[in-house]
């Protein structure tokens, strides 16, 4: 739809659009107002034809990846968008399907279409209501950079956005740094159950200025908001079926 496009498009030097369709070609060009059309050049490519070198600064590859046809095509793609991004650029990639999550993606779609169910999940759910998305665990690119010499880094997103939908509860942002150079330090780490009040995380960073804090297990509990909205008769019942998620 271009969406993305217009947002950064007045802060951007040079934009190189690539586009499967023909027709969305023409959508996002009529969508471009006239003293930046200058600056996009569009492509009728798929991800896996592109064959710049150190050509970008910034990819972005939003809402894609689940659409390629198999994960070598996923793979091919990835590698060809890392040669074609500039030492010390990035890769933002939105949009992900979280595989941690599928199941309970899965659960959630399915009293959302089935109120009346009092708790009764069909046998079959959890094979049969698999589509042919590609879904993909955050630690999938903590593994392509131990295998991708030019991946200096990864950052995984959780969404933060404010509306109930799939996108916002069940897939995540990532962020690749393609030959960046790093300084990697020591961090504080601490367990989510350990805190006891947010004036202990005060307490630890004013004794430790220097060192980043590290907080893990923290709870997913933005699932129990979407469980509230949905259009269930009992609720309590999904609540014990769903293990609450912790990153």
């Amino acid at each position: 739809t271009g969406s993305l496009l217009l947002d950064y498009l007045s802060n951007a030097q040079k934009v190189s659009a690539f586009e499967i369709s023909k027709e969305a070609i023409q959508y996002v060009k009529e969508q471009i107002p006239a003293p930046f059309q200058h600056k996009v050049e569009f492509y009728q490519e798929s991800l896996i034809n592109i064959h710049h070198i150190k050509e970008y600064s910034c990819v972005i590859v939003n809402s894609v990846l689940q659409y390629l046809p198999s994960i070598k095509a996923l793979l091919d793609s990835l590698r060809q968008l890392i040669k074609a991004t500039k030492d010390g650029g990035v890769i933002l990639i939105g949009d992900v399907r979280s595989m941690e999550l599928l199941d309970v993606f899965l659960i959630v779609k399915h009293f959302s279409h089935h109120p009346d169910d009092e708790g009764k999940i069909p046998s079959n759910l959890f094979y049969k209501s698999r589509d042919t998305e590609i879904v993909l665990s955050p630690l999938f690119f903590y593994a392509l950079k131990k295998q991708v010499k030019d991946i200096s880094w990864v950052d995984i997103h959780i969404k933060h956005g404010q509306y109930a939908n799939e996108l916002n509860f069940f897939r995540y942002d990532v962020t690749l740094h393609i030959n960046k150079t790093i300084q990697e330090a020591d961090c504080l780490s601490l367990g989510f159950n350990e805190i006891e009040k947010t004036d202990d995380i005060h307490a630890l960073l004013n004794k430790n200025p220097l060192h980043p804090v590290k907080i893990h297990n923290i709870p997913y509990d933005r699932m129990k908001n979407l469980i509230q909205q949905l259009p269930v008769k009992n609720k309590e019942h999904i609540d014990k079926m769903i293990k609450m998620p912790v990153h």
